[in-house]
């Protein structure tokens, strides 16, 4: 019986940590920001897949973020990516569930490679503008 508890309670505790990883890239968006959590349709507008990877750029100017932040892009499981983006303002750019945050400079560029290995979406964004979301990153 005692064995019984104790499996039970591993369980559980296993249950509740993949419940709270799960959450971090889920793009909602409990932060108050007013930001939809609507999934508009896939966009290859600045994606180009390949053998390399999937390419994907982003332009910060003025405050705005181009192509249209509300886009999401699609990848497989196991894809490279690399994504590339240029500021006209000093920023951080953070892929949560990745927990990868890289600096960019005033006019720069930075340029973020890795691979698409955890299922799921997740919001890429932008700390120092308004709203700051870059696009959401699907992972199938």
């Amino acid at each position: 019986m005692r064995s019984f508890r104790l499996a039970s309670a591993v369980v559980g505790l296993a249950l509740g940590v993949a419940i709270t990883l799960a959450g971090c890239g889920s793009g909602d968006d409990s932060s108050g920001s007013g930001t939809a959590t609507s999934s508009p349709p896939p966009t290859a507008a600045t994606t180009s897949p390949s053998a390399a990877g999937t390419t994907i750029d982003v332009t910060i100017a003025g405050g705005k973020v181009t192509p249209d932040p509300s886009r999401r892009v699609e990848v497989k499981t196991g894809d490279q990516v690399h994504l590339t983006v240029t500021s006209d303002t000093a920023d951080e750019i953070h892929i949560h569930g990745y927990d990868i945050e890289k600096e960019v400079s005033a006019g720069g560029t930075v340029t973020i490679a890795f691979a698409a290995d955890i299922p799921g979406q997740f919001e890429v964004e932008a700390h120092e503008i308004s709203p700051g979301l870059l696009f959401t990153l699907v992972v199938k």
